[in-house]
């Protein structure tokens, strides 16, 4: 996830699990994960300091241009869970805050399907 003008950009790494490849997808919010993988979440900033919570799993992390953070755990059972974002200029952006969309393997293989044929 990266944070760009106050708000979050998210790319998912597409069928192959890998990022950095042609199948990757860049959505905006929210953000889909698998069930009951442990999920790795990299955070950057291409602007400001930003922070990422996931007030469920008690996780809080930073983003900061030019440097990367990783954000690991278990996506556990299929839920919404809310996360939050935050950017240190003492105004609330609710563009940074979110869902967390935890869904069972086919329906997170048919979520991604659907996002490559609309864009979102």
């Amino acid at each position: 996830m990266t944070g760009d003008a106050l708000h979050w950009r998210i790319c998912d790494p597409g069928p192959d699990r890998k990022l950095g490849t042609d199948d990757d997808l860049n959505l905006s919010p929210p953000l889909h994960l698998p069930s009951n993988i442990q999920a790795r979440i990299i955070l950057h900033s291409r602007d400001y300091i930003y922070t990422f919570e996931l007030p469920e799993q008690h996780l809080k992390e930073i983003a900061v241009p030019e440097q990367t953070y990783v954000m690991e755990f278990n996506s556990g059972r299929p839920r919404v869970a809310a996360f939050r974002g935050d950017q240190f200029c003492g105004y609330s952006h609710h563009a940074l805050s979110g869902n967390m969309v935890v869904e069972k393997w086919p329906d997170y293989r048919r979520w991604q399907r659907e996002a490559r044929r609309t864009g979102r």
